[in-house]
């Protein structure tokens, strides 16, 4: 629906919008929705009734989107800390992708998540279902799951691999800045 507004907006303006950037956009809420949906499936899972369910899933989306950046942006956490602590957050990624610029990193913390709750919420029907497993058991599969998911996300953090869809490649250092940061003598 909400092409109707990017129709009209591209033939009323002169020089024409950026569509990398509103692809970037859908992209992003693509991978909100698969998060919120991940994040549903499993509350849903937790739970016979369906309001209880909802407020949950409503009240674990707005942590995992909002918290971890407001605590982030705390004063004292402002030396470092906080930088790595709104990494564990949605805002930080969500907004990155919406800029229109898809990083490597990003895509990966999205698939990180939803497969942790997709695959919580499977660990829950199971131990519904099937009594015979003890929580240690569970427990230890949690965890190798968070490790797991841990060992992926950090490393590739250090690695920005992403396309820039801008139509000015606004995220992109060009060939003549990286050969100007080259010339600079680095003893200043």
């Amino acid at each position: 629906f909400t092409a109707v507004y990017i129709i009209s907006i591209s033939s009323l303006s002169t020089g024409g919008i950026d569509f990398g950037a509103i692809v970037g956009s859908y992209f992003g809420l693509f991978m909100l929705c698969a998060v919120y949906s991940a994040i549903g499936i499993f509350t849903s899972s937790m739970q016979e009734n369906s309001v209880i369910s909802f407020l949950l899933s409503a009240l674990l989306c707005y942590v995992a989107y909002s918290f971890f950046g407001s605590v982030a942006d705390l004063s004292f956490l402002q030396s470092g800390l906080g930088y790595y602590i709104s990494l564990v957050g949605i805002q930080v990624h969500y907004k990155n992708i919406s800029k229109g610029f898809v990083d490597l990193s990003d895509v990966v913390y999205f698939f990180s998540v939803v497969l942790f709750f997709i695959l919580l919420a499977i660990e829950k029907v199971k131990n519904k279902y099937q009594k015979k497993q003890s929580t240690s058991t569970s427990s230890i599969k949690l965890f190798s799951l968070v490790v797991f998911l841990l060992l992926i996300n950090v490393p590739v953090n250090y690695f920005h691999l992403g396309i820039d869809l801008t139509k000015e490649k606004r995220f992109t250092i060009s060939d003549q800045t990286k050969r100007l940061l080259k010339s600079i003598d680095e003893s200043m």
